[in-house]
């Protein structure tokens, strides 16, 4: 091999290196949530306050039509908003057989109603 080939495969090389760095350089090492704590906790307040003036268990598309702020939030923030409530007993959830998706209710409503929260299946 003569010295013009060596050198070409040098470069290619080099441009090869230079690919695969920069491929490697857009994926971060970790990934930055989209929204604040404050902004987490304005719309876990949010859907809190539309289901405690709720007579009825609402699913998640009917808590986002409720309230303004949760117009153009998706179902998956939503769920993971409410998730929270749940897991710290301000909200139940269990399954609408009539509608087929989840459905979410105020702990206080509920009480309010006349439920047993102890008894109650979700």
């Amino acid at each position: 091999m003569n010295f013009y080939g060596e050198t070409k495969l040098n470069v290619l090389s080099l441009v090869i290196a230079i690919v695969i760095k920069k491929g490697n350089d857009k994926m971060p090492a970790f990934k930055t949530s989209k929204y604040s704590t404050v902004q987490n906790q304005q719309i876990a307040l949010a859907a809190l306050d539309v289901l405690a003036h709720s007579p009825v268990p609402l699913t998640i598309d009917e808590i986002c039509a409720s309230d303004l702020t949760l117009t153009y939030q998706t179902n998956q923030k939503m769920a993971r908003e409410l998730n929270k409530l749940v897991e710290v007993g301000f909200v139940k959830k269990t399954k609408s057989k009539a509608k087929g998706k989840m459905i979410y209710a105020a702990v206080a409503q509920l009480e309010e109603q006349g439920y047993d929260i102890e008894s109650l299946i979700c």
